[in-house]
């Protein structure tokens, strides 16, 4: 039997996809049966297998054939979140557990194809709320730029291969030309996907602490595991393996998570590892920038713009339309 994930918005519908390819999003409602101090039995009904068609309480998400249990719910801050999302985009969010995610959380605006914007996350647990909120935080941003003006952050083929190059150099005789060309792709690929995230992330994370009190008991305990994830960029082996360009932006994005996040939590010595390493000053300033009124209907634009002028990386990428064809 075929499994498929669920995919559950805060207007009440269910719909269903397959858990590999999450194609647009096909007609499918869910019949429950709330049990008695306990999760919530979930069952499915589609036209093409018959069935009384019900709409599902919002704020769960499961996998299954045809019946499954839930075994967690989105917090209620989080679904307020979800709804204001919806309410400014005119779409359905939906929220869908996808173990196999190599993040913890993911983000798939509405395109053409799919209707409706897709959060995945990928550990059912009282964290994913949180992971959850941080998404559709993101998401909000997002759809209140206008559709004309929303881009995306793609990849600069000069920038690429310079710094390609200069990891095929450092490492020649050291490892198979193919090997460091594939390291040098992933650091480059690394930093931009750090560059398009980590400032509109800082962002997110002071409007959930302000917005939703509620989290911040979770958003703690994730914002202190980040950091700590983070730490090993500071060891000296890496200025071995890498450009030192894309270090010292690397290490300084790292730095301002570990700043705001300190401040955030109120635990300073969580930033004291880039505070001696030297980047005290540069996190600051990138930090603010993220403060900064806007002076553009993109604010995630304007600021990962002014964050690549500060970080020495500002003609490495390249700004696409999002939506070339009118959609969403």
């Amino acid at each position: 039997m075929a499994t498929f994930t669920w995919l559950l918005s805060p207007s009440g519908q269910a719909t269903v996809a397959s858990t590999r390819e999450l194609p647009g999003l096909i007609g499918a409602i869910a019949v429950t049966v709330p049990l008695a101090n306990g999760p919530t039995l979930v069952e499915a009904s589609h036209p093409r297998w018959g069935g009384e068609e019900r709409p599902i309480p919002w704020g769960h998400s499961c996998r299954s054939s045809l019946l499954a249990m839930v075994e967690h719910a989105l917090l209620p801050a989080v679904t307020r979140i979800l709804q204001r999302v919806e309410a400014v985009s005119g779409l359905p969010v939906a929220v869908a557990q996808e173990p196999g995610l190599s993040t913890l959380a993911t983000l798939k605006p509405a395109n053409k194809e799919r209707q409706a914007h897709l959060i995945l996350f990928r550990q059912d647990d009282e964290a994913s709320s949180y992971h959850v909120a941080f998404e559709a935080a993101l998401l909000l941003r997002l759809v209140e730029v206008p559709q004309e003006l929303r881009v995306n952050l793609t990849e600069k083929r000069e920038a690429r291969e310079q710094v390609v190059s200069q990891v095929e150099k450092l490492h020649k005789g050291k490892l198979p030309l193919a090997r460091a060309r594939e390291l040098g792709l992933g650091f480059y690929n690394g930093l931009m996907v750090q560059l398009r995230s980590i400032g509109p992330g800082l962002c997110a994370d002071r409007w959930l602490f302000e917005e939703a009190p509620e989290l911040r008991g979770l958003q703690a305990a994730v914002l202190q595991e980040q950091v700590q994830q983070n730490v090993p960029s500071l060891n000296a082996d890496i200025d071995r393996l890498a450009p030192a360009a894309v270090v010292k932006a690397s290490r300084g994005m790292n730095a301002a998570y570990a700043f705001q996040a300190a401040e955030l939590v109120g635990l300073p010595p969580l930033a004291v590892p880039y505070q001696a390493a030297g980047f005290e000053v540069l996190a600051r300033e990138l930090i603010a920038t993220t403060r900064e009124q806007a002076t553009t209907a993109d604010p995630d634009r304007e600021m990962i713009d002014a964050w690549a002028e500060k970080l020495g990386i500002a003609r490495w990428y390249n700004w696409q339309p999002a939506y070339p064809a009118g959609v969403c």
